[in-house]
């Protein structure tokens, strides 16, 4: 049987205060973070301590994992898709749109993905031809997603039979690593993944309504509402949680269930203004969302998935917003700068330990209200600057925060791309073709439901990024700067109460399709040469 490594984890916990000689302060208690506990381990290893010695010291490894086995394993998907649409135009300034998709996979026990789709366009002014200056549009649809072959993929592999992947907690044998052999001759936890038998396709429903405005010949401003209902969302939990120190299945180790019973809800208004005029382009949207959701992550408690309703990580950022322009500049060269914002995402705070014995590091600590940073004192204690004191030894009946309970930073992000462009050859004869006109009633064939920003057509103006000038042959020079200022954008920080780093920012954050930083660098500037015929 094949090993593969093996790995010890430390969490947060606690331990008795020590003194400047590393010795144990008598009645005294303190929270511990995982590295002071990594930190104990070592230093009590060395001095020859036994492990029940060590861990009585607030040292000593929580976790021991190992999977042993056979590491090839395949697994074959069949996944289709069918649609049909058409657009009726029912009067001169009104559109009706209506389709029909069907898509199906196999591994999964739900067949009956159909995913009807209506949109109408109506020109509350036009007609008799006369053009419309101001259009309503309104849409549903039904839209699914595909699950992924590596779910099947796991629970294949991770069966307790073809890989027999080892779970141990407290482990007293640190550093060593014991064979795969040797923990099979002691019968120890095993880890299986499970895949629900019930497993659904996850989909959404999304209706839509907004009204476009041409204000004059070269302004025109869109306003779109759209709500969102996610039913059959993926997530994970340990179902061989022990309940009162008994395991469901009788025997210790996790059994991991991916199923499909999660739900997520979202509003968003979106704000989209247009200018063309004299060679200069304009557009940009707002957007003000509000979302939540239970399938994010693993649960704090596997047998109470209704404390996981929360902010949404990604729904839930409440401003979003864009502006970019094409600029026409002397010598023929064009300027596109575009600048992104967005507020804070929600993140999570865990406590940073395994309370429940699902051997997940998931749970969330309790708030108590009214408690000064001196009042907060004592080993199930913590203050957090900017939030108070936590209980980190919460039971059922204390105020427990939420999933998402805090706001990461907010980001800001210019870009700008500078182009010259020398074209050529017999004009008319652009071998770039023209992208299709917007559809009316804004209605699609396709399986995502979007509305994660601008509405359909509300892009960069044409041009922005490069396109056809008419003639055969085109030649681009540019260079492009993402993040210009070279503002620090930084993700959510770290929100682990066991870790020394909680409230910290540890990693940058991208921004958008259009870039503003990344875990490595924060600006980066382009120089490209595009030939087009």
């Amino acid at each position: 049987m094949n090993n593969f490594g093996g790995a010890y984890t430390f969490f947060g916990g606690i331990g008795p205060e020590l003194d400047v000689d590393n010795q144990p302060i008598a009645g005294t208690s303190m929270q511990l973070t995982a590295l002071e506990r990594y930190r104990r381990t070592l230093l009590f290893l060395a001095a020859g301590y036994a492990p029940a010695e060590i861990r009585a010291l607030g040292g000593g490894a929580s976790q021991f994992s190992i999977t042993g086995g056979t590491p090839a394993a395949s697994v074959n998907q069949f996944d289709i898709g069918l649609f049909v649409n058409d657009d009726w135009r029912v009067r001169p300034n009104l559109t009706l749109s209506y389709g029909l998709r069907y898509e199906t996979q196999t591994n999964i026990s739900d067949f009956a993905n159909f995913s009807p789709r209506v949109g109408i366009a109506w020109g509350i002014d036009g007609g008799s031809g006369r053009s419309a200056r101001t259009v309503l549009r309104a849409g549903f649809g039904i839209f699914y997603d595909r699950i992924a072959d590596s779910l099947t993929l796991q629970a294949l592999r991770y069966n307790g039979q073809s890989q027999v992947s080892y779970f141990i907690l407290n482990p007293n044998f640190y550093p060593s690593i014991p064979s795969i052999d040797a923990l099979a001759e002691g019968q120890q936890p095993v880890r299986i993944q499970l895949l629900d038998r019930n497993l659904q396709a996850p989909r959404t429903y999304q209706a839509s309504i907004g009204l476009d405005r041409q204000i004059n010949s070269y302004a025109r401003l869109s306003v779109q509402y759209i709500a969102s209902r996610g039913v059959h969302l993926l997530r994970s939990r340990n179902i061989n949680t022990p309940v009162d120190g008994a395991y469901p299945f009788g025997e210790a180790g996790p059994r991991l269930l991916n199923e499909s019973t999660g739900f997520s809800r979202s509003n968003q208004i979106v704000f989209s203004p247009r200018i063309n005029y004299k060679g200069l382009s304009l557009f940009g949207f707002y957007g003000l969302s509000y979302g939540k959701t239970d399938a994010e992550g693993q649960p704090a408690d596997p047998y109470n998935l209704r404390a996981e309703w929360g902010p949404s990580s990604f729904a839930d950022v409440r401003h979003r917003a864009v502006i970019g322009t094409s600029l026409p500049l002397p010598w023929k060269i064009t300027a596109n700068p575009f600048v992104s914002m967005s507020s804070g995402s929600p993140y999570n705070i865990t406590i940073g330990r395994d309370l429940n014995g699902d051997t997940l590091s998931s749970e969330r600590p309790a708030l108590l209200a009214g408690l000064s940073a001196a009042d907060c004192s004592g080993g199930n204690l913590l203050y957090a600057t900017g939030f108070g004191c936590f209980n980190l030894s919460p039971i059922a009946s204390d105020s427990i925060i939420g999933r998402n309970f805090a706001r990461g930073p907010a980001n800001f992000t210019v870009n700008l791309r500078l182009a010259r462009t020398w074209s050529f050859g017999n004009r008319g004869e652009s071998g770039m073709e023209p992208g299709p006109p917007r559809r009316m009633g804004g209605f699609r064939g396709g399986r995502g439901p979007g509305g994660g920003g601008p509405p359909p057509g509300d892009g960069p103006p044409t041009g922005m990024f490069g396109a056809s000038s008419g003639w055969k042959y085109n030649l681009t020079l540019s260079v492009s700067a993402h993040n210009l200022l070279n503002n620090v954008n930084y993700s959510a920080p770290n929100g682990d109460l066991s870790s020394p780093f909680f409230g910290e920012y540890r990693t940058l954050a991208g921004f958008g399709p259009f870039g503003g930083g990344h875990s490595t660098y924060n600006r980066k500037v382009d120089l490209q040469l595009r030939f087009t015929f």
